[in-house]
């Protein structure tokens, strides 16, 4: 279910770059998505709060060491504070 709400989502997520989802034509030229590295950055970050939304919903937590029997992450924490390695 967790999939499906995500692609369900996918429209509000373009909205918010500016963007808009357009059915594909076998016709049209390939072209690069997302634009920009800001683009990319922002969807990014916007996937990543579903995410964590979702985590927390569910009952976890941060720690500095995942683990899932005892929903812990070490990820859950605030996207600016999040290293490049995760």
């Amino acid at each position: 279910e967790q999939n499906r709400s995500a692609v369900r989502h996918i429209p509000e997520k373009l909205a918010k770059i500016g963007s808009i989802m357009l059915p594909s034509r076998s016709d049209q030229p390939i072209f690069t998505f997302p634009e920009n590295d800001k683009d990319l950055e922002d969807l990014s970050k916007i996937e990543y709060d579903c995410w964590m939304q979702l985590k927390k919903k569910e009952g976890w937590t941060y720690a500095s060491e995942t683990n899932k029997k005892a929903k812990k992450h070490q990820s859950l924490l605030p996207w600016d504070q999040l290293s490049d390695s995760r």
